[in-house]
Formats: structure tokens, sequence, C-alpha cells
């Protein structure tokens, strides 16, 4: 088990206020990633800096980089079809978390929401916080704002970056098993099954998990 002491010797970690100083921080961990980039988000928009966001996900894609991104089904819902197009051409796998089917919110299964914003790039480097990705001065909702959004994310590399990972990777395989089985894919839903619960062990007995 590792010690509150050790685990904050493991870290180095860069504190970034808002869209205006992750976004760049981001694209440069994006556009530098050799194998792996997994990317969970409440709101995906890409609308103004959003786009320079999504851009860089189809660039690494494009470069044989695995790319999975899992956005919420009411914060995002679906993208919009042209980006739908231009992502799936590149290569990036796009999951929907609990996407709202037609009674939306009235069951209470549906309650649950995909509200982390995580970003890891190799296996080695986080991103966390508050900030979805969603231009400072835009709102999807009621367009342009007068201020741009006060909110805060880190950049924080060390075992909590490996950590983040299996967790994100869990997820990823549980959503696999969901489509499968809306699918028809049953042998294929058991061993997406099966991959979350071998990502699950490894991180109860991985010896850096506190």
């Amino acid at each position: 088990m590792t010690r509150v002491a050790d685990f904050a010797k493991d870290h180095r970690v860069r504190l970034l206020q808002g869209a205006q100083e992750l976004f760049p921080a981001l694209i440069e961990a994006m556009d530098a990633a050799l194998s792996d980039i997994q990317f969970e988000t409440y709101i995906f928009d890409c609308t103004g800096a959003g786009e320079q966001v999504a851009e860089a996900l189809i660039r690494a894609a494009q470069r044989g980089v695995r790319t999975h991104l899992v956005v919420d089904g009411v914060g995002t819902g679906p993208l919009p079809r042209a980006w739908q197009q231009r992502l799936r051409a590149a290569g990036v796998q796009v999951r929907v978390y609990s996407p709202l089917g037609p009674l939306g919110l009235l069951l209470p299964h549906r309650w649950r929401r995909l509200h982390r914003k995580l970003c890891v790039v190799d296996g080695l480097l986080v991103f966390c916080g508050g900030i979805n990705v969603l231009d400072d001065l835009y709102d999807p909702n009621h367009g342009t704002l007068d201020a741009p959004r006060f909110d805060f994310a880190v950049q924080a590399t060390g075992s909590l970056a490996g950590q983040a990972s299996q967790t994100m990777e869990r997820l990823w395989w549980r959503l696999q098993a969901v489509r499968d089985v809306r699918l028809h894919r049953l042998p294929q839903a058991v061993r997406d099954l099966r991959a979350a619960s071998a990502t699950r062990h490894a991180t109860q007995h991985d010896p850096d998990t506190p």
C-alpha cells in the first residue's frame, strides 16, 4: 500500500486554469502520443476551442494511436453527424455512456451520468479536473458568453496516471459489452466483461494502488 507521503512524492502536478490553459497542454500531449489516448468527458462540444481538441484526437488516430473517447448521453448526446463521420474515418473509437432511450430520464437507472473529465496519454500522463471539452466563451444552450468560465484542471505524471488508465479501461470494456449485447454478439460481450474483470483485478493487486 502506498503511503500518502510516498504518493505525493511520486507525482509532478501542474495546475491549469480554464480551457485556455488546459486545451493547449492537452493537444500538445495528444500530438506527442505514441500508443494510447483514453478520454472521458461529460460534454464534448466541437465549437470554437473544442474543435481543436477534436482535431488532435483525429491526428492521433490517423497516426495509429489507439484513441478511445467516451462522452455522456445527456451532457453530450449524439455528436454532430459530420464529426461522427470524421472521427470514425480517422479511427477514433467513440462510445456514449448511458444514451437516453425514448423515456429519457424518467427511468431511474438513467439518472447515473458520466461526469468524469479525464484524459490519459500513453498511460503516463493524466489530465483531470472540472473542465469539459467546451470553449470558455461559448455555451451550447445560450451561445456566446460575456465572460469566460472559471474552472481548473491538473496535469499530472506518476502512478496516479496508471490508476486512472486502468479505471478508464474497465469502463471501456463494460461499454463494449453493452454495445455487443445490443448487437446480439453475446460471445464477444462475454469476452468484454472478462477483460473488464481482468482490469479490475489488476488494479486491486497493483502494489502501487493506495
